[in-house]
């Protein structure tokens, strides 16, 4: 009987230790006036994201790191060469992607086109400028700007159907 080829588990890249505070890494302005926002419009933007025509929002499916139930996401994301690119308004202690970094993988629904997404790595500063500079239109830098989004996350992704 042949035995199944193993296949190597993928490095994970650690994300930084967190203090537990959800956002506390977002600038203030973020905190204040998006917070508030996205309670009320998550459920809606939810619906739209990740649709054919609505290239603007993305739909990230992910598993939490401690009840290991599935979450859907909307956010920014743009697909480069290899995967795709997610800005983290919020930073790298908003829940969801705390559990796309643990995991090491999720899926992502752009365009009405589902991705499996793996090899999550954390950009910052010069690293993440350069990369939205190639990814993101100049409105769309200059509102990342505006309101403090100094990290991206990168994302190796594959599509599914």
């Amino acid at each position: 009987m042949v035995q199944p080829a193993t296949i190597p588990a993928p490095s994970i890249p650690k994300a930084e230790p967190t203090t537990g505070k959800r956002h506390r890494d977002a600038p203030l302005r973020v905190r204040l006036v998006m917070g508030p926002m996205t309670r009320v419009l998550n459920p809606l933007i939810r619906r739209a994201a990740g649709r054919k025509h609505m290239s603007m929002v993305a739909r990230i499916q992910h598993q939490g790191r401690h009840s290991r139930r599935t979450y859907v996401t909307p956010t920014g994301a743009r697909p480069t060469p290899d995967g795709f690119l997610v800005p983290l308004t919020f930073g790298d202690s908003s829940d969801w992607c705390r559990n796309v970094l643990a995991a090491g993988h999720c899926t992502i629904r752009y365009k009405a086109i589902n991705y499996f997404a793996t090899n999550p790595v954390l950009l910052v500063q010069e690293d993440g400028r350069a990369a939205a500079k190639h990814t993101f239109k100049v409105y769309e830098r200059l509102m990342f700007k505006l309101i403090g989004v100094r990290k991206f996350l990168h994302l190796d992704a594959v599509q599914t159907r």
